[in-house]
């Protein structure tokens, strides 16, 4: 229910804090020491996912982790770097668009994107 609820931009909602509730106490219960977010959507719950779980649990944030890969890599590929520029632009492409995504991805992003569908 997670994936619908924050596409529809509900992320600060009690609903979806009624949710999180229920699907992370089981976890909580077994005193989880890790938890990875393995969805590209649950970082939006980051703070309320690490509220809930308590200080025992570690929560990263998978966003950094990806970031500081991909500087990692970067660093070690030359051939890469140099065909990227500071001028270049920046697309968006998602697997599934629905009416509302550009609208909580513009929210998220801070700034108006055009999304385009991939296809595969």
């Amino acid at each position: 229910m997670l994936v619908p609820m924050i596409e529809e931009g509900w992320q600060k909602s009690q609903e979806i804090n009624s949710v999180l509730n229920y699907y992370l106490r089981p976890l909580r219960q077994a005193k989880v020491k890790i938890l990875v977010l393995g969805c590209t959507h649950y970082p939006l719950l980051l703070n309320q996912i690490k509220k809930i779980m308590g200080p025992h649990c570690f929560v990263p944030n998978p966003g950094s982790i990806v970031a500081k890969s991909l500087r990692d890599y970067l660093s070690r590929h030359d051939e890469i770097k140099r065909q990227l520029t500071k001028n270049s632009k920046t697309k968006y492409f998602v697997t599934d668009l629905n009416e509302n995504f550009e609208k909580v991805a513009r929210r998220f992003i801070g700034r108006k994107i055009q999304i385009k569908l991939a296809k595969y």
